[in-house]
């Protein structure tokens, strides 16, 4: 497997019909024994990503729709570690067709996602070796806890017929037991067989269609690992160093989290539809739409994060080598997305702005160091006005105003002592270096950060 790669983790779907069968990987590569689809196509209005593929030796139609929720004013349930896939399956043919789906899936508990899983059947990695997997049915639900030394994962199929698997041996014994009957056989119970390695699990479920006839089966993959960490160690000025997630407040582990997906599925479905359905039921232009939706997605990458004790920390990007200090004001508040589709994310991130303020007034460009970007003091400002237009009280102004003012202050003494509206001296910006005077740019955001003060002081 390639760097930060989990192997052993796809779909496949088995067919039946007339006494032939065929077996396929839910994807465009073979994966071992399980051949590839010969072709997809891929749509994505975020935050689903559908999967329509193309295979004329099948005699059912397959796609697959995946994503996670996503709920605009709902901000825990925005920030679930979970993965949904959704598999269709049509018949457009005459004839009845069984159906199975396979879904298989690495224990990666303790896996890094920084260097490679490698080995024999690729199970080896340093991270590995006290991993254990478990089967577990319930009406409607079968599926495998995964846990190790460094927290747990969870797969679930959402159906009534399920056969399942805790570990299997490798990848052509997985696909002549698949491929046999669609139905998996093996333990219900499995761990790590020797240190640095893990073990991988599979769930299967199996239906008749009759011609016309379509079904749709959920998967969800669920996470959880305490006392991560975020970004670089080697920064101890940045508020997040003691580690671990958000998420660690409202579950106790992975399969907690995947009980509250299946507890409240209805709603956390439904209305990240209505979401997707508000978005794009609008007049303004498809690509307008695509860029407007496709760029939240930043909320939900590795450049952002969410810490146990409530911080919201943003990268300037995705690089594991970033050289900056995080929550970047000159980058951060050109951005209007999150703060309307979660205004209390916006609050939370202008009290973190604030927090960062010196005696003097002074904002500093990042937290955790001491540089200046006047287009990101200005911006802070803006975004203290912006977030109180956006809350249903007065609550949150009245709190930030003091030091919004202090802000505003400095700015003016600093850059503008005579009065005029226009600034002077030396400062810099985003475009990392120092610019003097009044320019059109700098001098609108003075004025904005200005007349927001005055409203936000009457």
């Amino acid at each position: 497997a390639g760097s930060g790669i989990v192997p052993n983790s796809f779909f496949a779907l088995r067919t039946k019909t007339d006494g032939v069968t065929h077996v396929k990987a839910l994807q465009t590569s073979s994966v071992g024994s399980f051949p590839a689809m010969n072709n997809l196509t891929f749509q994505g209005e975020y935050p689903f990503g559908w999967f329509q593929f193309e295979d004329d030796e099948l005699p059912v139609e397959v796609s697959l729709e995946a994503y996670n929720p996503l709920i605009p004013m709902d901000l825990k349930n925005s920030a679930i570690p979970s993965g949904i896939f959704r598999i269709k399956v049509s018949n457009p043919s005459s004839e009845e067709v069984e159906v199975s789906l396979l879904a298989t899936q690495q224990n990666a508990v303790g896996f890094t996602g920084y260097d490679t899983i490698a080995g024999q059947n690729n199970r080896v990695n340093k991270g590995y070796g006290q991993n254990q997997n478990i089967v577990d049915a319930e009406p409607g639900k079968t599926s495998i806890k995964m846990t190790g030394t460094a927290g747990s994962m969870q797969l679930s199929a959402y159906a009534k017929k399920v056969s399942s698997t805790a570990s299997w041996e490798s990848l052509t014994s997985l696909f002549n037991d698949f491929s046999d009957d669609g139905q998996l056989t093996g333990e219900e119970s499995a761990s790590s067989p020797e240190a640095e390695t893990t073990v991988d699990g599979a769930i299967a479920t199996g239906f008749s269609l009759k011609p016309g006839e379509e079904k749709e089966i959920t998967f969800v993959l669920s996470w959880y690992f305490p006392q991560g960490t975020f970004g670089r160690s080697d920064i101890p000025e940045w508020y997040f160093v003691k580690g671990g997630s958000q998420y660690e407040n409202w579950w106790s582990d992975a399969s907690d989290v995947d009980s509250y997906v299946k507890d409240n599925f209805d709603y956390l479905d439904a209305t990240t539809r209505l979401y997707h359905k508000t978005m794009y039921s609008a007049t303004i232009p498809r690509y307008v739409l695509d860029r407007i939706t496709s760029n939240i997605c930043v909320l939900k990458s590795p450049t952002s994060f969410w810490t146990k004790e409530d911080y919201f920390g943003i990268w300037e990007s995705t690089s594991f080598k970033e050289e900056w200090f995080g929550n970047c004001k000159h980058v951060l508040h050109y951005a209007q997305g999150h703060a309307r589709s979660y205004p209390e994310l916006g609050r939370k991130l202008r009290i973190q702005d604030l927090n960062t303020i010196t005696d003097e007034g002074f904002l500093p460009s990042r937290d955790g160091e001491w540089n200046d970007a006047m287009d990101g003091h200005f911006g802070s400002i803006l975004g203290v006005y912006r977030e109180h237009l956006l809350s249903d009280n007065n609550d949150f102004l009245k709190a930030a105003w003091p030091r919004a003012k202090r802000a505003m202050d400095f700015a003016i003494d600093t850059y503008d002592n005579d009065g005029d509206g226009m600034m002077s001296g030396s400062y810099h910006n985003t475009l990392d270096c120092n610019v003097s005077g009044t320019s059109p740019w700098m001098g609108t955001l003075y004025m904005a950060a200005l007349k927001a003060c005055e409203r936000m002081a009457a």
